[in-house]
């Protein structure tokens, strides 16, 4: 499995004032710039898939920096016709 984990470049993210992250975050986060920022994770490519109904289910969780603890979590209803 560790083929699959993939860790990007460092980045600088700068949010404005107002944006969603200072919304839905605690604390004095959300406003001005943060650096170093990586995205790093494991990643799955699939197949196509079979015709029919499939429940895709994710999750992840920021580990490290001023946004440790954030959780994201998403499931994906599709159909494959």
């Amino acid at each position: 499995m560790s083929n699959q984990r993939v860790q990007s470049p460092e980045f600088t993210v700068t949010y404005p004032n107002g944006n969603i992250v200072g919304v839905v975050r605690t604390g004095n986060v959300g406003r001005g710039t943060f650096m170093p920022n990586v995205g790093d994770g494991y990643w799955v490519m699939l197949t196509p898939l079979s015709p029919g109904s499939h429940t895709l289910h994710w999750r992840a969780e920021v580990t490290g920096g001023p946004f440790a603890g954030e959780v994201i979590e998403v499931t994906f209803h599709l159909t494959q016709e």
